[in-house]
């Protein structure tokens, strides 16, 4: 039970890290093709810097919110969405609410046109023309709490003390210090145990040869004529194992014997 657990939290934790390094890397890559913003599954993280935005609709955003951004279809875009776009005025990705949607002869979106919700903001907004080409994707969710958060998790967002230099990577490397400490205490109390184990064994071994455990002599020469066999013993049913396993496989391979069979067929 115990090896079985072991090997469960070890491989719950080695998934983990590499969960949290495809991230990093998917993150990464699509920055190249994404303006620079990163993503992960469909799904972008920003970081809301100015208060062109502000406002008091639902889905306004005071300065600091968190933002999820999803990959959705341009086609599935409607009046009235806020939308993450390239503002190559800006030379930066920038988040407004579309105003206009201008379709081609096919029905397909050209261009959106977008406003910020705040008329008086540091940055005013008069309107935003772009092409679908800049177009990044929806907003699906933000939250000041998840502002917050984003501080402490991304290199890209503005923080006071840096918590991302440090943070995202003790992430990564914790659950590997975890798995590390897991695995050896885990085989140190093996070890231990078997080492008792043995220790017991002998220990019956010398009382049935009736073997003086104040002769020294006597006592080493037994243990060592006492292991020799028992590794000897081992090494045979290793052997057998071995054998057993390949006959399993040849059975299986001839179609013998299911794979859910632990047995040698009687054919």
């Amino acid at each position: 039970m115990r090896k079985w657990l072991s090997r469960l939290v070890t491989g719950f934790l080695l998934l983990l890290v590499l969960f949290f390094g495809y991230c990093q890397v998917s993150m990464l890559v699509s920055m190249k093709k994404n303006f620079g913003v990163p993503s992960v599954f469909g799904y972008s993280f920003l970081y809301v810097a100015t208060d062109s935005m502000v406002g008091d609709k639902p889905d306004s955003l005071p300065v600091g919110s968190g933002i999820i951004i999803e990959d959705v279809p341009p086609e599935e875009i409607e009046v009235g969405d806020v939308i993450t776009f390239y503002y190559a005025t800006l030379g930066a990705p920038d988040t407004h609410r579309v105003t206009n949607i201008i379709y081609d002869d096919d029905g397909q979106v050209r261009t959106f046109q977008t406003r910020g919700d705040n008329a008086n903001a540091e940055i005013a907004s008069s309107g935003e023309t772009f092409s679908v080409d800049n177009y990044i994707g929806k907003m699906v969710y933000h939250s000041e709490s998840f502002g917050a958060f984003l501080t402490y998790v991304s290199p890209q967002v503005p923080s006071e003390h840096n918590h991302a230099t440090w943070l995202f990577p003790l992430l990564i490397l914790t659950p590997l210090a975890i798995a590390a400490v897991y695995t050896i205490a885990s085989t140190a109390v093996q070890m231990k145990k078997e080492h008792k184990q043995e220790q017991a064994e002998l220990q019956e071994a010398l009382n049935k040869a009736r073997i003086d455990l104040n002769d020294e002599a006597a006592v080493l020469a037994f243990e060592e004529k006492w292991r020799y066999k028992k590794e000897l013993k081992e090494h045979y049913q290793a052997e057998i194992e071995k054998a057993k396993k390949k006959e399993r496989q040849k059975l299986k391979k001839e179609g013998k014997i299911s794979s859910c069979d632990k047995g040698v067929s009687n054919d």
